[in-house]
């Protein structure tokens, strides 16, 4: 009688924790839910959260992530100040980059949203921009590490000078082929690119001023990276 009494314990102990664990999804996503609107200081059932809540459970529906990643790629995103209008814009870009490259969304949510800074790019370039990483990182010797010291040294200093966010992942992923990685391409290209007036041609300029013939002209005006 008892052995029967502690199997019907077990059984329903068991079955409580599958039941916990069915709706632990659910739970996570609210809690996730409930972070991003104190975040933005908005309202339960305003139209913004109505929104993000839609897009977090379609990229849940359609990508490798679930919605509980993407309503976290969204507290990232809001807390470095963007509006609903950023954090859609941004979110399935740092989570597809986070899938392909397996670096944390709070990295790749730091370099996107860096070198979109950087380069004065508007939200909606997000996508494009996650394009330009990763294709560098792919394409050339650059690291994820390597590429994300380059830019934040180089970034600004670019944008003045007015070379592309093209050009200047093509110039560092080039430098990183020539084994000039990491905060040393940064510096190097930074230091370069200050010194130069031309409005066109000047990432080709730098890299040969630097001595780095991995990249012809043609690819880096054509705004591509080398194959």
């Amino acid at each position: 009688m008892a052995a029967a009494g502690a199997a019907g314990v077990g059984i329903a102990t068991a079955g409580t924790m599958a039941g916990v664990k069915l709706l632990m999804p659910g739970y996570d996503f609210a809690q996730k839910n409930s972070e991003l609107q104190a975040v933005l200081g908005v309202d339960k059932q305003s139209p913004e959260m109505q929104a993000l809540r839609k897009q977090a459970r379609q990229l849940g529906d359609n990508s490798a992530a679930s919605a509980d990643d993407a309503a976290a790629a969204q507290i990232i995103v809001a807390k470095s100040g963007a509006d609903k209008d950023g954090i859609v814009a941004q979110t399935p870009a740092i989570l597809n980059m986070s899938l392909a490259n397996k670096k944390t969304m709070e990295e790749n949510a730091a370099l996107l949203i860096g070198t979109k800074s950087a380069f004065g790019l508007a939200d909606d370039k997000a996508s494009h921009i996650a394009d330009v990483i990763s294709m560098a990182i792919n394409k050339t010797q650059a690291s994820f590490e390597g590429l994300n010291d380059s830019l934040t040294y180089v970034g600004p200093v670019a944008k003045d000078a007015g070379v592309s966010l093209e050009e200047t992942a093509a110039m560092l992923g080039a430098l990183h082929d020539a084994k000039i990685i990491g905060s040393m391409a940064g510096t190097g290209s930074r230091a370069v690119l200050s010194r130069l007036q031309a409005p066109t041609g000047k990432a080709y300029d730098a890299i040969k001023e630097l001595g780095v013939k991995t990249m012809d002209k043609k690819a880096i005006h054509g705004q591509s990276l080398p194959s």
